[in-house]
């Protein structure tokens, strides 16, 4: 079974929530980390 993978549908809260997250993460690594949330769509899914 095939997959692919498209960006999530988030709320704007989710979205606050992944990008504070996004931030501790940079800081603590003290890289530049960016977080992407992606939905999988599976071919038997589609039909």
């Amino acid at each position: 079974m095939s997959s692919q993978f498209t960006l999530a549908n988030l709320s704007p809260e989710l979205l606050s929530e992944l990008k504070h997250f996004e931030e501790r993460i940079r800081a603590d690594a003290n890289q530049n980390i960016v977080l992407i949330a992606y939905s999988e769509e599976t071919a038997a899914k589609k039909k």
